[in-house]
Parts: structure tokens; C-alpha cells; sequence
């Protein structure tokens, strides 16, 4: 849903043209996340044993890695397109909602790291990192949807309004 949601922003604020003009965006983009992805491959599968786990298991401990990373780099490509639309007001909501992927990344990545490892339990930090993720994802779309919803007509008229 996230690489969806990500798909349809790109396409709302017409960025493909942005990045379509503009291969250096693009590549930093997709190269970052991939570095990313690259790094966390080695240091979670280094030793990854598959014995005694499920199919389902080995996939989601290849695939969440693979999900995130696509997240990530689209969150960036808006990142680097938006960063003079509507007069910059895009800039902060998707820094936010980066910074929000980047911390779900991480959580799962703990996660995946903790399972391995078994040392996952309840209520432990990784709770409060996906606690973290979650509100910073929340607070970000709180940020798109009034940056999106902003105009100069609209502010005349409160403005106005409150005379």
C-alpha cells in the first residue's frame, strides 16, 4: 500500500515529468535505497540459516528488505522533485514522510534481526520504534493533505473572514 500511496503522489503532483527530465534525480533515488538494501542483506542473511523455517518465513525475510527499499526510494524521488513545488510547502511533508519510511525500515529490519536472533519480545524497543514510524506516517499525511489544500485564495478568505 505504501509504494502505491507513493505511485499515486508521484502522479498527483505530476513529479514523473520532474524526474523524466532529470536522470540525476532518478539515480540518486534508486542507488541509495539500493546501498541501503545492499547493507542490510549482508548484515541480516550473513549465516541466515533456513533450516527448521518456514517457506513463508524465508520469503518475508527476503522480501521485506526488497518492499521497503522500493518505499523508500520513491519517498525520495518526491523528496528530490518537490523541493520547489507549490513555493517549497511540499519540502517538510515529505521529508517527514521519508524520515517515516526510513524508521519503518528500520523497525523491520530490528525486527528481522531480533527474530533471527530470537531476542524479539513485546514491548520492547522495537515496539516503539514501529510506535515512532507510525506517527511520524501519520503526521507527514497530516502535512501533505494541508500543504496540498493550501492556496493563496484560501488564506485571502480566512484572512478576510476573521476581520
Amino acid at each position: 500500500m505504501y509504494i502505491l500511496a507513493a505511485r499515486y503522489l508521484i502522479k498527483g503532483l505530476g513529479i514523473a515529468s520532474i524526474v523524466k527530465k532529470n536522470h540525476v534525480k532518478l539515480l540518486v533515488g534508486v542507488l541509495i535505497p539500493e546501498i541501503i538494501l545492499a547493507v542490510s542483506y549482508w548484515f541480516l542473511l550473513k549465516g541466515y540459516s533456513t533450516e527448521g523455517k518456514s517457506s513463508l518465513a524465508i520469503f518475508f525475510d527476503y522480501g521485506y528488505p526488497i518492499g521497503q527499499a522500493i518505499y523508500v526510494s520513491l519517498a525520495l524521488i518526491i523528496l528530490l522533485s518537490v523541493s520547489r513545488l507549490l513555493g517549497g510547502l511540499m519540502r517538510i511533508p515529505t521529508l517527514l514522510l521519508l524520515l517515516a519510511y526510513l524508521i519503518q525500515y528500520l523497525s523491520d529490519f530490528n525486527f528481522i534481526f531480533q527474530t533471527i536472533h530470537e531476542t524479539w519480545g513485546p514491548g520492547m524497543y522495537g515496539d516503539y520504534l514501529y510506535f515512532t514510524s507510525y506517527c511520524l506516517l501519520f503526521y507527514s499525511l497530516i502535512r501533505l493533505n494541508s500543504a496540498l489544500n493550501f492556496s493563496p485564495s484560501h488564506k485571502k478568505d480566512r484572512d478576510q473572514g476573521a476581520d
